[in-house]
């Protein structure tokens, strides 16, 4: 089995990537502490410009089966799509990434706020929908149903056909 190098790269790149921006980020918001004193950090006003965030979609089936399978028929959802634990991850990814960005986000959802792209694959629609929901319950005049539906359409936008990220740009 040949190893794609460009692949392995690309994710440990972006992977140093994410890590360093978490790093930084961390040392800013906390400031430095020194002799048990905690002094400001270079921002001690913090504001947010601009984010983009990038993920893969959610926990999958196998997307080929094996004739002699045992376990068939253990992903009713099809092959390559969501499992309920890839929905359930990608709705919890969303709620992280509303508490994580709760001072910067409107309480109900602006178009004009986020714009999220995906690939034309179901799948990674799919999580990109199921994190929406977490970032943005319905509230106010957005609860479309009488019953406790948590859930509301956000547009999604698809931009290049078969690679599986998923993009959301924060104004």
């Amino acid at each position: 089995m040949a190893i794609d190098f460009k692949k392995v790269f690309f994710y440990f790149g972006l992977s140093i990537f994410f890590v360093g921006s978490a790093i930084c980020i961390n040392n800013f918001r906390s400031g430095r502490q020194t002799n048990n004193v905690i002094e400001p950090g270079i921002f001690s006003d913090p504001t947010l410009k601009f984010v983009n965030i990038l993920f893969r979609h959610g926990n999958r089936a196998p997307i080929f089966k094996y004739k002699t399978d045992p376990h068939k028929n253990a992903f009713p959802e099809g092959n390559g799509e969501l499992t309920k634990k890839g929905k359930q991850n990608m709705y919890k990814k969303g709620q992280i990434f509303r508490r994580l960005y709760n001072g910067f986000l409107s309480d109900l959802y602006l178009d004009s706020e986020i714009l999220t792209k995906t690939t034309n694959k179901r799948r990674t629609f799919m999580s990109a929908a199921m994190v929406l929901a977490g970032m943005y319950p319905p509230k106010d005049y957005q609860k479309w149903s009488d019953t406790e539906t948590i859930w509301q359409p956000i547009p999604i936008y698809n931009d290049s056909p078969d690679h599986g990220t998923v993009c959301m740009l924060l104004y």
